[in-house]
């Protein structure tokens, strides 16, 4: 199979505010030494206090890509306005979503843990929260799903889901193996939105995902941002992990329009345009 040459894609720092250092401290919390031969010595306890001192909420220390995670990460712990609202996630589940990655990308694979460098935002196709949160939260794929069924009997499930209203929740570890898209379950932190065709998302959904989106991106290293309709768009990349070449999305959630909202709001990259196959 043929890669793609992707050219190289330039990382955002994030926007600091006028009162904040890099380490997102606000400057009164920094130390200023004083002169006098003791410096050496505070020099050493302030660094030692930056490296281990807490976390701001609102900038959430960054993994590094290549690093396997040691343990599940749940942002909603840090940040007040992501609500914790876990999925179910038994040991069945585990196991068959283990079988699922053993099965489509990567058959030595023994954990669930991922390094997350895409974020792909969706649409439920559902009017409310509650019918969306049900789909999720049942472990085993519907039969009536031909398509989902035949991949795999683990069901569909995501990190973030966004309610119409805005309200932000979290639905397991966003650094956890997701069934969401195609190719990407690997590498990517899913959105789900809840709306569709019938139920157009709403600017509280479009705010509130661009809020997400960047806490994402300060803690992880996030390369581009993409919606599901464009998953197939990088099935020849680097980026894509699938062992069955029939097996392919055929969606357009969340819709052109959000997405150019987005990206445009975060700053963050879609799909680059030119894209080159190597021999």
């Amino acid at each position: 199979m043929d890669l793609v040459k992707l050219n190289p894609i330039k990382r955002m720092s994030p926007v600091l505010s006028p009162d904040q250092t890099s380490l997102g401290r606000k400057r009164s919390d920094v130390i200023h030494l004083p002169a006098g031969p003791g410096i050496a010595l505070l020099l050493w306890a302030s660094l030692c206090w930056a490296c281990s001192g807490p976390i701001d909420q609102n900038h959430p220390s960054q993994t590094t890509a290549g690093q396997r995670p040691a343990a599940p990460a749940i942002l909603a712990d840090s940040i007040s306005w992501i609500h914790n609202k876990p999925i179910s996630f038994s040991p069945w589940r585990k196991q068959a979503s283990l079988a699922y990655i053993q099965r489509h990308s990567d058959q030595r694979a023994n954990s669930l843990l991922i390094e997350p460098v895409i974020i792909v935002v969706h649409w439920t196709a559902t009017p409310d929260f509650h019918t969306a949160f049900r789909i999720f939260n049942s472990e085993k794929a519907p039969a009536a799903r031909a398509k989902l069924y035949a991949a795999g009997l683990v069901n569909v499930s995501i990190h973030f889901m966004v309610d119409r209203d805005g309200s932000i929740f979290q639905l397991m570890p966003e650094n956890h193996f997701a069934r969401h898209c195609i190719g990407l379950n690997h590498n990517s932190i899913g959105i789900e939105n809840i709306g569709g065709p019938a139920w157009p998302l709403t600017q509280a959904q479009l705010n509130a995902n661009i809020r997400l989106v960047q806490a994402i991106a300060r803690a992880y290293p996030i390369e581009i941002l993409i919606g599901h309709y464009e998953a197939p768009q990088l099935q020849f990349t680097h980026w894509y992990r699938e062992k069955e070449s029939a097996y392919i999305a055929d969606k357009i959630d969340p819709g052109v329009a959000f997405m150019a909202a987005l990206r445009r709001r975060t700053g963050l990259p879609g799909i680059p345009a030119r894209l080159e196959k190597s021999q």
